[in-house]
């Protein structure tokens, strides 16, 4: 005997599968360290200008404050010059 959910599975269409398939065909775009940094703070600027209007605490502009500065770090890190040992195979 078949049980309800073997018939289920053949009969309905496997929406979970396709929407996997989706997600992955679609890869995220490419962002910058610079374009990180130069959105972070406008971000941050914006949120200083508008203290009154939002219920912002000072902790939550200094984690994106924290978040830029990773930024930073990250940009400062792929930006450093390779050594030339990098291209030279010694065996």
């Amino acid at each position: 005997m078949i049980s309800n959910e073997e018939i289920l599975k053949v009969v309905l269409p496997n929406n979970h599968e396709q929407e996997v398939e989706e997600l992955n065909s679609d890869p995220l775009p490419s962002i910058t360290h610079s374009e990180v940094i130069e959105h972070y703070d406008k971000v941050i600027l914006y949120l200083e200008q508008q203290e009154d209007k939002f219920d912002m605490k000072k902790e939550e502009i200094r984690c994106i404050k924290k978040l830029r500065k990773e930024a930073l770090k990250q940009r400062f890190i792929s930006a450093r010059q390779t050594n030339l040992n990098d291209f030279i195979n010694i065996s």
